[in-house]
């Protein structure tokens, strides 16, 4: 039986905070899981760009279509620009930008439309603007503001709408620029600070507005806003009175209100909100009274509805916070007793669960998480047992699983994961063998505040690691194409029996129905099977869903396979699954509950390596997919049926 992991519960009474230790069983190393059966997805290095033992460090993550851009570093031509593409499963240098083994070292790549803009050196210009075309190829300076040999040096590059804001040195100081790509013409936004550098930060994107923190030299660095136009960019409030700074940051929205960190000098470093205006700028809570203040440091939204952050008070030391609109800034969880520190840390977000790192006291730095109501937090798995710290880091979602970094103290830092519901982890793979650790990451760039989930590009995570061999490199976390959903029809195909570590899972309580097909089916969980899933095993009245999207009923992109024709050569249930058309219902029913979908998107020419229809979705989808048009000659078939429905009700049964 799965161990039930510690709670730590905040209950809200009379206003005030009751602290409960549910121990519902044990937190130990139990829960932690090594990779001893076939895991659902593959590791693998993708490109050794700095042969041999050199380490090309890529870093500067960004995606385009089916290519990642990034930059990386050979002896060769130094630290430029260069691209992956999973299709081709090459890498290729993009550009010299500055010839020879000197470095341009591209930093800031930033995608709008078929381009992508960064910040590179070269030896006539020095560092400025350029661009890089993904169609044509091409690369080119598009922004030269002088200052040579040194260069304007871009930085905080944001896209508002079709303008490009970044940060860049002139004449004027470092202030905010503004470069249009449709005209191809930059400009100065304002001079902030016209007697020195007003050194915009935190460039923050909100429908049409730009929001940012400056200095302009009389009122320290403080929050800002800008339309793009001069009249238009200004100081939202002068927080910390006089010449002295607030130092605004970790900026974030929940709905049409920006949330940040704060100190105006009374009260110290709090969280604050502000809807663009100065009347509307305003601490939300004295979470530590005094002018110490809470320090509240990275926050992480869910949704338009609640943001949780770190807080540091006497009574309750540094630990997880949560904020929204109807109950205000309270404490979530004192994960660490008392007046000491769980130094809270975000991994990231996986539908409505927040995952993070905090310390205990008991067990060291391990991953927790919080899960709606949001009124307590609880340790997923103690992966480092005995107070050994496993310093849980993000790396990405994919559907419903969480990919993170951790080390148990026996292979170093490497590769993890936890799948729905999140009551274990996995060792995903042993990189560098032995205790060192590849010390797998990611990176898109500066630190924000925030959380980035992931850098993937369709159903595949790219990081860089060290497997002791080849230096750091290139690699990914790939779940595959889609998998083959039909024997051949009117024929009887042997079919092998069902090996042990490809044991389908049995969900009782998870049902498919089809009315417009008059269908009725179990949904039955069908492990990947290498790069892709098996589905030899299912009948005439069972679906397989395919582990490692998103878990049925929750947010994201739910894949349900099932065959057209079945081994006996008979019709199998997805048979007539192309017959379905807009507005079609599809229910899943579900621990006593009817979830509602409606047909939305129809396509009976899927290729089966079109792994997009996979991609994960903001809301509650269903991806259901079958084969179609037999080939004999081959034995395969040519094409995917895919019918995608999005949940619309959930009513009681």
């Amino acid at each position: 039986m799965r161990n039930k992991p510690r709670v730590l519960k905040i209950l809200a009474l009379s206003g005030i905070a009751l602290l409960f230790l549910m121990n519902m069983g044990s937190s130990s190393s139990s829960q932690v899981q090594a990779n001893n059966y076939r895991a659902p997805y593959y590791v693998e290095q993708v490109a050794d760009i700095a042969t041999g033992a050199d380490s090309s460090d890529p870093a500067w993550f960004t995606i385009k279509n089916d290519a990642l851009y990034f930059q990386a570093k050979t002896k060769e031509s130094g630290v430029e620009l260069w691209k992956y593409s999973h299709l081709t499963r090459e890498a290729m240098l993009v550009r010299d930008i500055n010839a020879g083994s000197a470095n341009s070292n591209p930093e800031w790549l930033t995608v709008y439309g078929n381009d992508i803009y960064f910040a590179a050196t070269d030896a006539t210009h020095g560092r400025q603007l350029w661009r890089y075309n993904t169609v044509s190829g091409t690369v080119r300076l598009v922004v030269d503001l002088g200052n040579y040999p040194l260069g304007s040096d871009p930085r905080w590059l944001q896209f508002v709408g079709s303008t490009l804001y970044f940060n860049a040195i002139s004449v004027d100081g470092r202030e905010l620029y503004a470069y249009f790509p449709e005209t191809g013409k930059s400009q100065l936004v304002k001079n902030i600070n016209p007697h020195g550098d007003s050194n915009p930060e935190y460039l923050y994107a909100y429908y049409d507005t730009l929001f940012f923190t400056a200095d302009d030299g009389h009122h320290g660095k403080e929050p800002w806003r800008s339309n793009g136009t001069t009249n238009g960019t200004t100081m939202i409030k002068d927080i910390y009175d006089g010449v002295d700074s607030s130092e605004p940051s970790s900026f974030n929205m929940l709905g049409d209100m920006l949330i940040f960190s704060a100190n105006d000098s009374v009260h110290g470093q709090e969280l604050w909100q502000s809807y663009g205006t100065k009347a509307t700028t305003q601490m939300i809570k004295d979470i530590e009274p005094g002018s110490a203040g809470s320090n509240p440091g990275w926050s992480n939204r869910l949704g338009d509805s609640v943001i949780f952050f770190p807080a540091k008070t006497g009574k309750f030391g540094n630990e997880l916070w949560r904020y929204d609109m109807q109950h205000g800034a309270y404490l979530l969880a004192d994960i660490n007793d008392k007046k000491k520190d769980s130094n809270p840390a975000a991994i990231g977000s996986v539908g409505w669960e927040m995952f993070f790192s905090a310390d205990d006291g008991k067990t060291g730095v391990e991953l927790w998480k919080t899960e709606p109501p949001y009124e307590y937090a609880y340790q997923v798995s103690d992966i480092n047992p005995k107070y050994r710290d496993s310093n849980p880091k993000p790396l990405g979602v994919m559907g419903t699983t969480l990919f993170f970094t951790a080390n148990d103290g026996i292979h170093g830092e490497e590769v993890w994961y936890s799948e729905f519901p999140h009551y274990t982890t996995f060792l995903l793979k042993d990189i560098r063998v032995g205790g060192r650790g590849s010390i797998p990451e990611f990176t898109s760039g500066e630190d924000t505040g925030s959380i980035s989930n992931s850098i993937r590009s369709g159903w595949t995570i790219y990081f860089a690691a060290n497997d002791g061999n080849t230096g750091t490199e290139l690699w990914q976390i790939s779940t595959g194409a889609l998998p083959s959903t039909g024997f051949a029809p009117q024929v009887k195909t042997n079919v092998p029996e069902q090996p042990a570590r490809l044991e389908y899972q049995s969900y009782n309580e998870l049902t498919l129905e089809i009315p417009k097909l008059g269908k009725m089916l179990a949904i039955t969980g069908v492990p990947k099977d290498g790069n892709n899933w098996n589905l030899d095993w299912l009948g005439e009245n069972d679906v397989g869903y395919l582990t490692g999207t998103t878990f049925p009923t929750q947010p994201g992109n739910t894949a349900i396979s099932g065959h057209v024709y079945l081994a006996d050569g008979s019709p199998g249930p997805f048979v007539d699954l192309g017959k379905l058309s807009w507005d079609d219902k599809i229910i899943i029913h579900a621990w006593g509950q009817q979830y509602i979908y409606r047909v939305r998107y129809k396509n009976e020419r899927v290729d089966p390596n079109d792994s997009s229809i996979l991609d994960n979705k903001d809301y509650d989808w269903i991806t259901l997919i079958t084969c179609k048009d037999y080939n004999e000659s081959s034995g395969f078939y040519r094409w995917r049926t895919v019918v995608q429905a999005v949940l619309v009700e959930v009513v009681d049964e």
